[in-house]
């Protein structure tokens, strides 16, 4: 009678223990590999409230948190070449191209061959610089030889209207920056800031010494131009960051430069990106992190 006592005991705690510790375990070990395969909806199901179902509800978190993290990453590549794509598509102005082939023409027309053959060169390296190569982030020294060879073809176009001047210090050439982010904001100064200006307009892109603390860098395009009333600099700032309807950012007309305000933000943080100040001329100044690490992923930390 006590053998017989002694076995079913044993067997009771045998499958005790089977039913609170290794089936429990066993159903762990399975959703572990389930997960590990890339299957973040599976969910451990575990009621208990011991440390294996605080393990199991742990995990189930954790779950959740990477399918979400997933997500994001997502969300956030979409828009990255939503936003390239808008931008590419902004380049493509068939009005920019044309007056641009209407000089080279005039030039072969007036005998000029060696000028237009010049322009023809800037064009080129302009469309090829900006439109080829397929990285989101270039150094800020690339990103100016672009923005170059746009100002030199609307300087020839627009003669005597402005000049330019580039004062960027050599140690910030190799600080990343979106591809094709200057441009659109000079584009934008030839456009609106020199209209009923009695002086020649000048544009001046240059870091600004004496401002940077330890983790920011800030480039700055500025103009001579009429400037714009602080209410319109308000409205500007809060379109930048998405506080205006649709109707007043249409209205604002700076489709390229909040693109590039968002690009910004995408690839480097919410705090990095533009800021637009007005008084005699414009300032548009940019916030770049100073320490920002390029990866082959299209990455920036």
């Amino acid at each position: 009678t006590m053998l017989i006592t002694i076995i079913f005991l044993e067997t009771t705690m045998t499958l005790s223990l089977n039913r609170l510790i290794t089936a429990p375990i066993m159903k762990l070990k399975k959703g572990v590999e389930e997960i590990s395969t890339g299957n973040f909806d599976f969910r451990f199901k575990m009621k208990t409230k011991d440390e294996i179902g605080l393990f199991a509800e742990s995990f189930n978190h954790m779950s959740g948190q990477i399918k979400k993290l997933l997500l994001d990453v997502e969300r956030e590549e979409k828009k990255k070449r939503e936003y390239e794509l808008a931008l590419i598509q902004e380049q493509i102005k068939p009005h920019f191209l044309y007056n641009t082939l209407d000089i080279i023409l005039k030039l072969s027309q007036l005998g000029q061959e060696r000028k237009a053959q010049k322009v023809t060169r800037r064009l080129a390296d302009y469309y090829r610089n900006s439109l080829s190569g397929g990285a989101d982030i270039i150094p800020l020294k690339e990103e100016l030889k672009i923005t170059l060879d746009y100002l030199e073809l609307q300087k020839l176009r627009y003669s005597s209207m402005f000049d330019y001047k580039i004062e960027v210090s050599k140690h910030l050439e190799e600080t990343m920056i979106p591809k094709l982010s200057l441009q659109p904001i000079v584009e934008n100064a030839i456009e609106h800031a020199f209209k009923n200006l009695s002086e020649t307009g000048l544009i001046h892109i240059y870091d600004a010494k004496g401002t940077h603390d330890e983790n920011f860098y800030k480039i700055v395009i500025a103009d001579n131009g009429v400037g714009m009333e602080p209410e319109k600099v308000k409205k500007m700032n809060m379109m930048l960051d998405s506080a205006l309807t649709s109707q007043e950012n249409q209205e604002l007309k700076s489709f390229g430069m909040k693109n590039v305000n968002h690009r910004f933000k995408l690839f480097f943080g919410d705090t990095y990106g533009i800021n637009i100040v007005s008084n005699n001329g414009t300032e548009i100044q940019i916030k770049l992190p100073k320490e920002a690490v390029y990866d082959q992923d299209h990455d920036c930390r």
